[in-house]
């Protein structure tokens, strides 16, 4: 078991780089997500940090672009990573000196959205509509960093579930009348509503509000439907979203009966026929978002296989498993530690054509820079 005080040491990155074909960048934006970073205690009193922090990196001509979303806060150390007067170092050296570095405080506020390209110059090229962020979920994922996180309160302190009302209402005090002119996709997630019905009314109550306030019919809108998993839930759905995409949080194909609750931790032959019957209604992309690194690469290539062979899956998009607290650490798969573990996840998912989420910003997409995927989802 891999505790806080032993951490693979990483390798040469000039050799790794080299041996992949690979930029300084891509290696290092995939190794924080990896390995965290290290803050003084001034700049974490300062900026109330705790366990996560969100530094965004720029490159100056890709202004949309930043990466990566959210990074484990690790002691000096565990990690060979810092954030110090505004320099990003690795083992004491500044790195990326030619990138624009930017440090964001996670937001504790639950205001039910956001638009994640704010600074850029397309603030509202996209809005995520979260309408159930307590900071506590249902699935009690044991790897899962809000099992113990600081952000979970106590039951009577835990925010509403916010309405689609509320929500776009509070929008369009915020960002004026004409704001919904400007989006080009919206994506609602949330933590489990635990009922299919309820959810579905949801999602129909607040695209007939988006439509009402300007959001045009083509646009896309899409939703991780865990909780739809019915032939009748899925034909609902299916009139709502735009593309025709049905997205399913998958997050790890073994252990999931062990690790993950019993409502999430569905066995894969369940989840095979929650994907054939969304086949079977009209899904044009079947899109699984994954969670890297707690899967061995042997299971990662044997059931991402299975599933293109029998078109249960188009696209992915996959976030790097984050070790926030020590308890989590041994989740992580060995081979897991470095970043060719990644390069050849991404590779297998490039032999297989299987392509990336095309709205690969956010936490989603870190590891696909390693490879040569570059085309994006079926629109």
């Amino acid at each position: 078991m891999i505790t806080a005080f032993d951490f693979p040491p990483i390798q040469n990155p000039n050799e790794i780089c080299s041996k992949l074909g690979i930029s300084d960048f891509l290696f290092h934006r995939q190794y924080l997500q990896i390995r965290g970073i290290y803050l003084t205690e001034e700049y974490k009193k300062e900026n109330n940090v705790t366990y996560e922090f969100q530094l965004n990196i720029y490159n100056e001509h890709e202004l949309n672009f930043v990466t990566p979303a959210r990074i484990q806060v690790m002691f000096d150390f565990q990690t060979p990573y810092s954030f110090i007067d505004g320099v990003l170092r690795f083992q004491g050296q500044e790195i990326l000196k030619n990138y624009k570095i930017e440090a964001v405080a996670l937001r504790e506020k639950n205001i039910g959205y956001s638009f994640p390209h704010l600074g850029t110059d397309t603030p509202f090229r996209a809005l995520r509509i979260n309408p159930k962020v307590t900071g506590y979920c249902p699935g009690f994922c044991k790897f899962c960093q809000r099992t113990s996180s600081y952000r979970i309160k106590k039951a009577k302190d835990l925010p509403k579930i916010k309405t689609p009302s509320e929500i776009v209402e509070a929008i369009i005090f915020t960002y004026g009348k004409d704001v919904f002119e400007h989006v080009e996709y919206i994506t609602v997630i949330t933590e489990l509503f635990g009922s299919e019905i309820m959810y579905i009314e949801y999602l129909e109550e607040l695209y007939k509000l988006i439509i009402k306030n300007g959001y045009k019919k083509e646009g896309d809108f899409s939703t991780i439907a865990q909780d739809i998993r019915t032939k009748s839930g899925l034909e609902r759905l299916f009139q709502l979203v735009n593309p025709k995409r049905y997205q399913f949080t998958l997050e790890i194909f073994t252990q999931r009966e062990a690790i993950m609750s019993k409502y999430k931790g569905i066995n894969m032959d369940k989840v095979h026929n929650i994907l054939q019957i969304a086949r079977q209604v009209g899904f044009k992309e079947i899109q699984l978002n994954y969670l890297a690194g707690i899967d061995s690469f042997k299971d990662f290539k044997e059931n991402i296989t299975y599933l293109k062979v029998n078109n249960l899956i188009d696209t992915i998009g996959f976030n790097t498993f984050t070790t926030f607290f020590e308890e989590h650490l041994h989740f992580r798969d060995k081979e897991a530690w470095g970043v060719e573990y990644y390069y050849n996840v991404s590779k297998v998912l490039d032999d297989l054509g299987i392509l990336p989420y095309k709205h690969e910003t956010f936490e989603f997409g870190s590891a696909f820079g390693l490879k040569s995927l570059s085309t994006y989802s079926l629109d």
